[in-house]
C-alpha cells in the first residue's frame, strides 16, 4: 500500500512535468500557498518542482528504512534530470531548465535532512531541556 501510493506519487509527477500547462486548480493552489509562505518572487514553475520532489522525497524517506535514503534521493535526482531532458528532446511545450532542476534538487535535500537521524536527535535534546526546565519550575 505505502510503495503504492508512492508510485503513484511519481506518476503524478511525471505527468504533470509532460502537460502543456499546469491546470488551473494547481497553479492556483501553489499561488496562494506561495503568498502564505512570503515566497511571492519564486517562480510558480519552480515552486511546483521543489513541491513535487520534496513530497516524493518525504514520503519514501518517511516509508522506508534509513540506509535506503540516499539511493531513493539519488534516483529522484536522476529522474528531475531526465525528466528536464525529455522535455527538451521530446516536446515543444516544455522546456528544460537549470533552475526547475535546482528547485527538484532543493526539494529533495530539504526533506532528505528533515527526516535524517540528527532531525531527531535535535527534537530529542529540546525535549530534554524543557522537560529539565519544567522538573526546575516545580521544584520552585
Amino acid at each position: 500500500m505505502v510503495f503504492g501510493v508512492g508510485i503513484l506519487g511519481i506518476g503524478a509527477v511525471v505527468l504533470l512535468s509532460f502537460m502543456p500547462e499546469i491546470p488551473a486548480l494547481l497553479n492556483a493552489v501553489t499561488q496562494d500557498f506561495k503568498k502564505t509562505l512570503f515566497l511571492r518572487k519564486v517562480p510558480g514553475d519552480a515552486f511546483c518542482h521543489f513541491l513535487a520532489y520534496f513530497s516524493l522525497m518525504l514520503w519514501f524517506t518517511l516509508n522506508f528504512p534509513r540506509r535506503y535514503h540516499s539511493r531513493i534521493g539519488l534516483s529522484f535526482l536522476l529522474m528531475g534530470a531526465t525528466i528536464e531532458l525529455c522535455q527538451k528532446w521530446f516536446t515543444t511545450c516544455r522546456t528544460c531548465e537549470t533552475h526547475d532542476f535546482f528547485a527538484n534538487f532543493t526539494g529533495i535535500v530539504l526533506a532528505w535532512f528533515l527526516t535524517g537521524p540528527w532531525i531527531a536527535a535535535f527534537f530529542r535534546q529540546i525535549a530534554l531541556l524543557f522537560k529539565r526546565r519544567l522538573s526546575y519550575s516545580r521544584i520552585s
